[in-house]
């Protein structure tokens, strides 16, 4: 099997349709159609499933898929770092929102006091957003929280902390705090979207308590969320670190019987990535600072 077919197999399980791989490749979907079928030719196995005009991975697809990633994404790093296009010393790095807002400026202020020299480019946006640039080889680095941390990378813990209760004066009325988790559940709940590291944490506590949520509200913006829970809309569930003072003061804070929302940071790397010098040395900055 060729590099081709790898780049083709990629692209079908990416865009999840032969048709959509076929226009991002630039190719005619019967020639994508026949990678796919001489792949599972080669490997005695099915690797997609075809169902109401819609295409599923297999179990041996999606460990393909794997190998695939791998093969394209480090023969494309290998081609830019020779060819000197890539610029061995550029650190590409992402982060999760809250972490990004909360945390990271600092850290790479200090960094890049102590080595001028080393170019980077930042990008912010939700944990799965990111965790997917990083199997696509976009990133080299990225912060993200626990409950997205798959077998495809390798990380370290970095950071941990809880996120807290508030809610406008007038909301605060209707609370009797100590809130209990099914309490909770019961109120209106001003939430980030699915997807974000955030959300994530919050779901799979409920989840691990046979509860689930409606939220009220969904954002991709923290800020959004504030001002939905200063004018009374309900409950939202955030870091103290990510409430500008302004909105503090118009905030209550609610208490519960345990602190059920904790949530911890990780920096990781893909598990095949190739670890240049520039890359060695941010992690053991980033890790001990």
């Amino acid at each position: 099997m060729t590099l081709r077919h790898m780049r083709i197999f990629a692209a079908v399980c990416e865009e999840e349709s032969i048709t959509r791989a076929a226009e991002k490749l630039g190719m005619t979907q019967p020639t994508v159609s026949v990678a796919v079928r001489e792949l599972e030719d080669y490997y005695h196995t099915q690797l997609f499933e075809r169902m109401n005009r819609r295409i599923y991975l297999t179990e041996a697809g999606r460990e393909l898929y794997g190998y695939a990633q791998t093969i394209v994404n480090q023969f494309a790093e290998a081609r830019n770092r020779l060819s000197g296009r890539g610029g061995e010393s550029l650190l590409r790095i992402g982060s999760n929102v809250s972490f990004g807002a909360a945390g990271l400026a600092k850290i790479l202020e200090r960094y890049h006091a102590e080595h001028p020299d080393v170019p980077y480019r930042l990008h912010i946006a939700n944990s799965f957003r990111i965790e997917r640039m990083l199997l696509q080889n976009e990133l080299d680095f990225a912060v993200v929280d626990n409950v997205n941390v798959s077998s495809f990378f390798v990380s370290r813990l970095i950071a941990q902390e809880d996120m807290r209760l508030y809610c406008g004066r007038e909301y605060a009325s209707r609370v009797r705090p100590p809130l209990g988790l099914e309490e909770l559940s019961a109120h209106s709940l001003l939430l980030r979207e699915v997807g974000s590291g955030s959300r994530s944490v919050i779901d799979q506590v409920f989840e691990l308590h046979g509860l689930r949520v409606s939220p009220v509200m969904e954002s991709t913006s923290t800020l959004a969320i504030l001002q939905a829970a200063i004018h009374n809309l309900g409950i939202c569930i955030v870091p103290e670190a990510l409430i500008p003072k302004s909105a503090m003061e118009r905030l209550i804070r609610i208490e519960t019987v345990e602190n059920y929302f904790l949530r911890r940071y990780f920096l990781i790397h893909h598990k095949n990535k190739y670890i240049s010098d520039a890359m060695r040395g941010f992690f053991a900055y980033f890790v001990k600072r």
